[in-house]
């Protein structure tokens, strides 16, 4: 397993993590939770390696520069989906920035299903450059003097390379309450379960760990939009802890050093998870018995019932024959 993100930690942290072998962790922070579950190694965060080389595609950062106003500044937003997404609320105000700044927003891979509307409305809204989950996320970094971002893992990956950032937080108690329970709904599937207020980006909401601005009106957007162009480094001390906490090595190698893990892996026996990891698994085996059990039993009781049905349907057919016998036999009689 190759750590997806460092941000919902309900997710991230799950027990399915016991089911592989090794994990490779972003950092210090996941690390710490991993091995509980499973061998766990730390290499850092690969798809920043190019990041942290200089290798940023030179094509893609002059395509998107031309369409670019040259005397503006650049803002990026980068919201998640469903219900913990700042787009119904802030879309607007988002868009409205187009006045005075460049805007970039790149959706989440679900925006298009869960948030359709409000994605054809920023499709028809040329003020804006909208880019999705095919654009590599690298070159948009580059171009961007402050990111703008809710609960999305892309917010604790400004806090990695260390971008100015503004928090748009929609995530209020009631809807943080309803998302912990699994009772949010986004239209196609319930979304919840996947994060809780003590998780890593929920915790960089609150006043001693904020990470940026936290903005919660759109009203005051732009103000802190422009707070923060006057005190870039403001929030800077709580990045540099965060981004400790979370990412280690950013040397451009984190790639190479998983490879190596991997390689030495593919040589040895399967390791032993430890102990929580051992129950989980065994937890995983016994729900899997217990479905095929039930699958089992009310198939064969399926097939009961069809055993019944069909006998029931030829004792009926029997009866209407003698029915109709009975009806001819008494239409053939002579009338007096």
């Amino acid at each position: 397993l190759i750590n997806y993100a460092a941000t919902k930690d309900l997710s991230l942290f799950g027990p399915c993590v016991a089911r592989f072998d090794i994990v490779l962790a972003d950092g210090p922070y996941g690390h710490e939770y991993f091995k509980l579950l499973a061998e766990s190694h730390i290499i850092g965060i690969p798809k920043y390696d190019d990041w942290f080389n200089k290798n940023i595609d030179e094509a893609k950062l002059y395509k998107i520069k031309k369409l670019l106003g040259f005397s503006k500044k650049t803002v990026l937003y980068l919201p998640t989906h469903s219900g913990l997404s700042s787009l119904y609320k802030f879309h607007g105000a988002v868009s409205s920035l187009a006045d005075s700044y460049n805007v970039l927003i790149k959706l989440h891979q679900h925006s298009r299903l869960t948030e359709s509307s409000i994605v054809q409305k920023l499709q028809e809204d040329k003020r804006v450059l909208l880019f999705d989950e095919r654009d590599d996320i690298l070159p948009l970094f580059a171009l961007a003097d402050i990111v703008l971002s809710d609960s999305s893992s892309a917010m604790l990956e400004a806090v990695l390379i260390d971008k100015p950032l503004v928090i748009l937080d929609v995530a209020d108690k009631q809807t943080l309450a309803r998302h912990e329970l699994g009772e949010e709904f986004n239209g196609l599937w319930y979304s919840g379960g996947l994060t809780y207020k003590e998780s890593v980006e929920q915790r960089a909401k609150t006043p001693e760990h904020a990470a940026g601005i936290v903005v919660r009106d759109p009203e005051n957007l732009k103000e802190a939009i422009k707070k923060t162009f006057q005190s870039p480094s403001r929030f800077k001390e709580n990045r540099d802890r965060l981004r400790q906490k979370l990412y280690a090595y950013n040397d451009g190698a984190c790639g190479e050093r998983a490879a190596k893990i991997i390689r030495e892996f593919l040589k040895r026996p399967k390791p032993q998870p430890p102990l929580l990891g051992m129950a989980a698994r065994s937890y995983f085996t016994a729900l899997e018995k217990n479905y095929k059990f039930q699958t089992q039993k009310k198939n064969r009781r399926i097939k009961t019932l069809e055993a019944v049905n069909a006998k029931l349907g030829h004792e009926k057919e029997k009866q209407s024959r003698k029915i109709d016998e009975y009806t001819k036999s008494k239409n053939s009689e002579p009338s007096l």
